[in-house]
């Protein structure tokens, strides 16, 4: 388009009478050269926009990936956490059945022979039962964070 437009005027130059005709073709091109640059513009424009917009959208789903991994190694953390106090308690659990069954096989014997006392046992038993409960509900919370 250019071009065309180039070789027209350089041939109107050229030529000493001003033919109207040309004249009209020339203004006729200028005419379209200017549409075809604005157009060209316009789509510079909404070519960056659309860039800018794929840009957000990029750094959104980086974000919301690095908030997913972030709260999986959380749960990751709080499982192993959670193992380390399943092992501890089922240790107490252990130690607090065997000083039942010695106090239940010595007949009259009673557990401060052992080196617990009665009130000791009732509390390792109360604190087995709430660390129970509450792996209980961390293993749930960690059973659904695998579902998502």
């Amino acid at each position: 388009m250019k071009g065309a437009l180039d070789k027209l005027q350089l041939a109107s130059v050229q030529t000493a009478s001003a033919n109207p005709e040309v004249e009209r073709e020339i203004s006729q091109l200028k005419a379209e050269y200017g549409k075809v640059v604005d157009d060209r513009n316009r789509l510079a424009v909404r070519v960056e926009a659309m860039d800018r917009e794929r840009e957000k959208q990029k750094a959104q789903r980086e974000s919301g990936l690095e908030r997913v991994m972030n709260a999986n190694a959380r749960l990751l953390e709080e499982r192993d956490r959670l193992e380390k106090e399943k092992g501890r308690v089922s240790t107490l659990y252990q130690s607090t059945m065997g000083a039942m069954g010695a106090v239940q096989e010595g007949g009259g014997a009673t557990a401060s022979n052992d080196g617990i006392s009665p009130a000791d046992l009732e509390a390792m038993k109360a604190e087995l039962a709430q660390r129970g409960q509450l792996m209980q509900r961390t293993t749930r919370k960690i059973q659904c964070g695998r579902a998502l």
